[in-house]
């Protein structure tokens, strides 16, 4: 994995607090992850969402499922396009 940023997530930054209500709407978007353990973002595509957990499409190949809610990320500039593209407000 390869990550495209190393500085930690700025307490003013637009990334998604713990407990933010996400959902279908964010299927089909880029996305970067900030994983503390590795104290780096991680880029990717949320690829689908089960109703729980979002599947992630990271740039590297690797695959994995979270419930968005308790992770922090950010939504990259390039939006979802064609029919069923979800919208962020």
């Amino acid at each position: 994995r390869t990550s495209d940023a190393y500085a930690p997530p700025a307490d003013d930054a637009e990334a998604s607090p713990a407990g933010r209500a996400v959902g279908a709407e964010i299927v089909g978007w880029r996305l970067r992850v900030w994983w503390p353990d590795d104290d780096a973002w991680y880029a990717g595509r949320v690829a689908s969402f089960d109703g729980g957990k979002h599947a992630i499409e990271y740039d590297d190949g690797e695959r994995a499922s979270y419930d968005m809610r308790k992770e922090t990320f950010e939504l990259l500039d390039d939006a979802p396009s064609g029919e069923g593209a979800g919208l962020v407000t």
